[in-house]
């Protein structure tokens, strides 16, 4: 048998029952050579292969990349703008706060008259029937309810309220009408002020986004 001479590769030992092979020593160039042949092979196939993931993954890092630019960007144009939204969310409040004040201004005014009409009327009830009845008028008792009423002898017809309530009907109708006019008249003011300061509020808004677009672009 010829010893192998000095600078030779190891022959492969192939025992009984083992993989070819498997106990080559393989040079460190052999090596490198291996890795760039499976690489170019693994290269090979994923590119052509049905699902093609590396695509999808090079567009998920396209995405997540896009994603990081415009967070930066919205983060640079929050600081550069921060005076101008503040401004804008002042202006904001300014005419929700009106808004507030004029509703319920609107509703304060609706109680009192509400009140103050129900305490005139009262007092109109009081002293109609507080007046004797007309000619030909009686109390009387309903017959089967036993309830009270008043008695028109003329016509024979029952009614639940005094005289006098009835004619007081048409002269309440009118006062009624008189009083809502005025107050419409008044409402009306309210909302031509508060329409004047939602205008001067939408202009003030309008030229603070203006800016704010232009600094965008």
């Amino acid at each position: 048998v010829q010893a192998p001479l000095a600078g030779d590769a190891p022959a492969p030992c192939q025992a009984a029952g083992t993989r070819p092979f498997a106990d080559y020593v393989y040079t460190p160039q052999q090596e490198v050579a291996a890795v760039c042949v499976q690489a170019a092979v693994r290269g090979w196939l994923c590119r052509r292969s049905k699902e093609l993931w590396w695509k999808h993954c090079s567009r998920d890092i396209r995405g997540r990349r896009g994603m990081a630019r415009a967070w930066n960007a919205h983060r640079q144009f929050m600081a550069s703008t921060y005076e101008q939204q503040g401004r804008l969310l002042d202006v904001v409040q300014q005419e929700a706060h009106a808004s507030q004040a004029a509703m319920a201004q609107w509703a304060a005014e609706s109680a009192e008259f509400e009140s103050a009409f129900s305490q005139w009327l009262s007092r109109q009830c009081r002293v109609a029937m507080a007046q004797p009845l007309p000619k030909g008028w009686m109390p009387f008792i309903r017959p089967g309810t036993e309830e009270p009423c008043f008695l028109d002898a003329r016509t024979g017809a029952m009614h639940a309220h005094h005289p006098g309530l009835l004619q007081l009907q048409p002269f309440v109708a009118q006062e009624r009408s008189r009083a809502e006019e005025q107050m419409s008249v008044s409402q009306a003011a309210l909302a031509r002020h508060l329409q004047a300061f939602q205008h001067q509020s939408r202009l003030a808004q309008r030229e603070i986004l203006q800016g704010l677009v232009a600094f965008q672009v």
